[in-house]
């Protein structure tokens, strides 16, 4: 589910990526559902990616450098997550899903391309 029009998993693969502190990952993912109308809701239609990007730069800078404002990253963090999660119930619901087929999207050639580089490519295991 990392191609569109899986924009919702593509975003939450982007989330994924901050906690686990791949920004520079964060950063290409969330450029790639930028126009999408799940990050719209969460970041705003307008300046949503600068702020968005922002928002990740001071993330990598506290826990790279021990800079900034630790309770407000939580705060944004926390609000973030919660505008994600109420626009995925209110999309999708909570009904139960017996069979995904019908809503499955498979990777893109880009995102084949880019995981084979990195497991026989030459690019090695990342490091962040």
């Amino acid at each position: 589910m990392e191609s569109a029009p899986a924009y919702e998993a593509m975003f939450i693969h982007g989330l994924l990526h901050r906690v686990e502190g791949d920004y520079r990952n964060t950063d290409a993912w969330y450029g790639d559902v930028s126009e999408s109308e799940v990050f719209q809701e969460v970041w705003g239609s307008d300046g949503g990616l600068e702020g968005a990007k922002g928002f990740v730069k001071r993330a990598e800078g506290l826990r790279k450098e021990g800079k900034g404002d630790k309770e407000a990253l939580v705060k944004e963090s926390g609000r973030e997550i919660e505008a994600l999660k109420d626009y995925l119930l209110n999309k999708f619901g909570t009904e139960q899903i017996k069979d995904a087929t019908t809503v499955w999207v498979g990777k893109s050639e880009k995102a084949k391309e880019a995981a084979k580089n990195m497991v026989v490519g030459g690019e090695g295991w990342r490091q962040f």
